[in-house]
């Protein structure tokens, strides 16, 4: 073997341990420590990076058990945080199962003052049980009152709404509720005789990349704030759930990723309704329309039956993709 090859592959092996350092302290700081959220941006698969480099490396030099640690540790860890759903599948309803029919989709985009191509986008969601948007401001360009501009988006629905929140429903509607300090809307349902709490979340994005060059002492500035600001939401969200014994289904734009160390209550309480789609990765989010994140979530209690979970094709109207999920409520 070559000096230079030899050289090569030992930095390569050097290279496998910091990266596996890193993916180590990314599993204990996110959600944690306010300055580790700067590489939280990543896309979540990006982790899968750090195995598949280690197991290289490992081939290339199969008596270096180090490196065959390397492989052995983050492989779990990597997969655990990179979101890939695998052998993502729907379900059959029961027949003796009802079914409500939920879209979700943070609807701010650049052409909300185009009413025409909103209530053509919007008008694919008619038929749904319940529609939660998140994010509906009203354009300047729209001189109707919001009772009546939310009326006209949702002919033959009960419409709620709360600052950027809008749920709009087909279903009796037995309780409001929301507060200036939280940001999520919550709307209790009748199905079938059983009241089941609607969550409509938005939580605030975690960091502004586009103040690092700009302002970088404001940027930490705003990035610490940022998540002190989420920290709390995620807390006092997480006591709302405990506090309300009803069953629920939680949906919007959590600004989170699996990655970010805010999801673990969710997700563990939670049915992901991402385990009945369509997509080994169901991204939500991006730009230019490229979606690489997943930061939008269709949560249900565990008593529902996960049926279906269909991702809306992209749209100008918005940076987020809609989520259309089929529940089953059992008697």
């Amino acid at each position: 073997m070559k000096k230079s090859h030899a050289f090569a592959i030992a930095y390569g092996h050097i290279a496998v341990y910091i990266i596996s350092a890193l993916l180590l302290l990314h599993v204990l700081m996110a959600g944690r420590v306010w300055w580790w959220n700067i590489f939280s941006f990543l896309p979540t698969w990006c982790w899968l990076a750090v195995p598949i480099f280690a197991l290289l490396m490992f081939a290339l030099r199969p008596k270096n058990f180090l490196t065959l640690a390397s492989v052995l540790l983050t492989l779990p860890l990597a997969l655990a945080q990179s979101d890939i759903q695998f052998f993502p599948h729907p379900n059959t309803l029961p027949a003796d199962i009802q079914a409500v029919r939920v879209i979700t989709w943070n609807s701010l985009g650049w052409r909300q003052s185009d009413r025409t191509a909103w209530k053509t986008y919007l008008g694919q969601m008619q038929g749904a049980d319940v529609v939660m948007l998140q994010e509906l401001i009203r354009p300047r360009t729209w001189d109707t009152p919001p009772a009546e501009e939310n009326a006209d988006l949702f002919p033959g629905y009960r419409v709620l709404s709360y600052g950027e929140w809008v749920t709009a429903t087909t279903l009796p509607v037995v309780g409001v509720f929301a507060a200036k300090d939280q940001y999520w809307l919550r709307v209790d349902v009748d199905i079938q005789g059983k009241r089941v709490s609607l969550y409509n979340v938005h939580i605030p994005v975690h960091i502004n990349p586009a103040q690092m060059l700009r302002d970088p002492p404001g940027f930490f500035a705003d990035l610490k704030e940022r998540h002190t600001l989420r920290t709390e939401q995620f807390r006092l969200l997480e006591r709302e759930l405990r506090g309300n014994s009803y069953p629920k289904i939680i949906a919007g734009d959590f600004n989170s990723t699996k990655s970010m160390g805010t999801m673990g209550y969710f997700l563990d309480q939670y049915t992901d309704m991402a385990r009945v789609g369509s997509t080994w990765f169901p991204a939500t989010w991006g730009d230019m329309g490229i979606h690489l994140w997943r930061i939008d979530w269709m949560l249900i209690s565990k008593e529902f039956l996960p049926i279906e979970q269909r991702q809306a094709q992209s749209t100008e109207l918005s940076d987020h993709r809609a989520l259309s999920a089929t529940i089953g409520i059992p008697h």
